[in-house]
């Protein structure tokens, strides 16, 4: 039995469709996956689609309500994915609107992996270096939003580049 509104398949934790022409419409379906309360899916593997901004746009909103997915991997698409859509992924590992949030953000994404001709994660250090503090605390979530609290929220310099990318207000600034 197959079902997605409902998650009918609670033993899936690889998810592997690249090459398969999929398109930002289709992360809709996907996304569903990796939102649904009881996930077990560590692995998504859609390389060498056409997956675009939207597309990981749409990822990085499931990732709000997931603590399985380890690895997303999105290189060599053929999608228009360009920063906008890998600074998406900025905000679900380290909102940091507030120290709350920044404590609760996801910890559990350790490997994102983007790529093609417009963007690679070489542009988004922080991004890389939120996946880097979830890396070096697996398993200990509370660890990872102490690290992160430290990085992202009393590094004034390392909070005013973030606060410019999540379109947060910094208000240490004021």
């Amino acid at each position: 039995v197959i079902q997605i509104d409902g998650c009918a398949l609670p033993n899936l934790r690889h998810l592997k469709l690249g090459n398969n022409g999929l398109k930002d419409e289709d992360c809709h379906v996907i996304s569903k996956f990796i939102e649904c309360e009881g996930s077990q899916l560590e692995t998504i593997c859609l390389s060498h689609n056409g997956i675009g901004d939207e597309g990981a746009e749409c990822f990085a909103d499931a990732l709000n309500k997931n603590t399985s997915l380890k690895k997303l991997y999105l290189e060599g698409g053929i999608g228009k994915l360009t920063e906008r859509g890998v600074n998406a992924f900025s905000k679900v590992l380290t909102d940091i609107s507030s120290i709350a949030r920044t404590y609760a953000s996801n910890h559990s994404l350790v490997d994102l992996l983007i790529s093609n001709k417009h963007v690679g994660m070489a542009q988004c250090p922080r991004v890389r270096a939120a996946l880097a503090i979830n890396s070096g605390n697996v398993g200990d979530p509370h660890s990872a939003g102490r690290r992160k609290v430290i990085v992202f929220q009393l590094s004034s310099e390392v909070r005013r580049k973030t606060s410019e990318l999540q379109g947060v207000e910094d208000f240490y600034m004021r």
